[in-house]
């Protein structure tokens, strides 16, 4: 969004005519104290108000500047991001001490001070001048921008040389520092959303599905929403799109989809939705993810025990697909039996141990991964 910055200029006025009964020399120095809009960023359509806040500054302690000596300019962007229809938008406590025009070419208001203003510090109190407050503009915001990469636009002190055009002016009674003759500040319009995503979330259920959830607000000419899916959190793909709904007594949306093409899967699934308006434009929503961990542990059991002739062993499905090594072994460290199996399908299997001799016995299944280890007693 760009973003414009205001300047503000004071200048004063100054002309070859004779001065009025009014002027006298002094050593007013008029300042812009600060500007600033209530909203760093907004809407567009919205209005804003920008306050500006001015003071006179006197080294003597006392000074004064005719009506219609000096004048405060606040410059808009030229290329009408925001901006005033006309000077009709201005107030402010001293708002009216001013009398201001438009320049609409220019993008500038002016406004001309109406009234004797200036600095007079007790023990010669004068309560009727005014020495400062605050100027307020109500600014409409015209175009979208870009709050996030601000463009700069200024304007500078203006300077009026002695001209019979401002029959008014009485630069006797200035002693202008320029330095601090202006004020800048800044303001970005964002797109008015036709959605606004209130809550997302996404979880999974019974290592069957993943159970996306979201709920919105404000929706105007929403198309309805893609779902958007990715195994490492970067790369996403569309797998659905979800109609619009209607609202809730509260003006909420209530939405829900279930992917149930991650059966089966471990590991982390990120997705996002993207909202697309009837326009085509469309917005994409922050990622939320879903770790899966669903495989079962590497439980093993075996029976019976005592045994005779067969020893069943059962495992957890962990094992499927795995190659598997299972030995028996006895109290004296000699291998009473040993066999490999590759690619296990069957999850239950016998041992035929017919053939060993009664005793104790130790039985391991070992694969690339676990391990596992029983006693067991062989009986005659």
């Amino acid at each position: 969004m760009k973003i414009k910055y205001l300047l503000i200029s004071l200048f004063t006025l100054f002309t070859l005519t004779d001065i009025n009964a009014q002027c006298e020399t002094g050593d007013c120095d008029p300042e812009i104290t600060s500007m600033s809009f209530a909203s760093a960023c907004t809407d567009q359509g919205n209005t804003v108000l920008l306050t500006v806040n001015w003071s006179f500054n006197s080294a003597s302690g006392s000074c004064m500047a005719p009506a219609g000596s000096w004048a405060i300019n606040i410059q808009l962007p030229l290329t009408d991001e925001y901006g005033v229809v006309d000077a009709m938008t201005v107030g402010g406590t001293t708002g009216s001490d001013f009398d201001w025009t438009y320049d609409a070419g220019n993008r500038k208001l002016i406004g001309v001070s109406n009234r004797d203003i200036g600095v007079n510090i007790p023990p010669n109190p004068m309560p009727w001048f005014v020495d400062g407050g605050d100027i307020e503009v109500t600014v409409t915001a015209n175009t979208v921008t870009d709050c996030a990469n601000p463009v700069v636009s200024n304007s500078n002190i203006t300077v009026f040389p002695d001209l019979p055009i401002f029959p008014d002016a009485c630069p006797e009674a200035f002693s202008n520092d320029a330095l601090n003759d202006s004020q800048a500040t800044q303001m970005g319009v964002s797109l008015v959303l036709p959605v606004r995503l209130v809550a997302f979330d996404a979880k999974n259920i019974d290592c069957e599905e993943n159970e996306l959830t979201w709920m919105t607000t404000n929706e105007t000419d929403n198309s309805g929403f893609e779902i958007l899916r990715s195994f490492n959190g970067m790369n996403f793909d569309k797998i659905n799109f979800v109609q619009p709904n209607q609202p809730d007594h509260n003006g909420f949306y209530h939405y829900a989809y279930s992917d149930k093409e991650i059966a089966g899967y471990n590991g982390k699934i990120y997705y996002r939705i993207k909202q697309v308006d009837l326009d085509g434009h469309s917005e994409i929503f922050e990622i939320r993810s879903v770790s899966i961990n669903c495989i079962d542990p590497a439980e093993m059991t075996i029976y019976p025990n005592p045994a005779i002739n067969t020893l069943n062993y059962s495992m957890s499905s962990f094992y499927t697909g795995k190659d598997l090594k299972i030995e028996i072994v006895g109290t004296d460290g000699k291998t009473a039996f040993l066999k490999n199996i590759q690619d296990i399908e069957e999850l239950e299997k016998q041992i035929d141990i017919s053939e060993i001799p009664a005793g104790s016995y130790r039985v391991r299944f070992i694969s690339d991964q676990e391990i596992q280890d029983f006693s067991f007693i062989k009986l005659k």
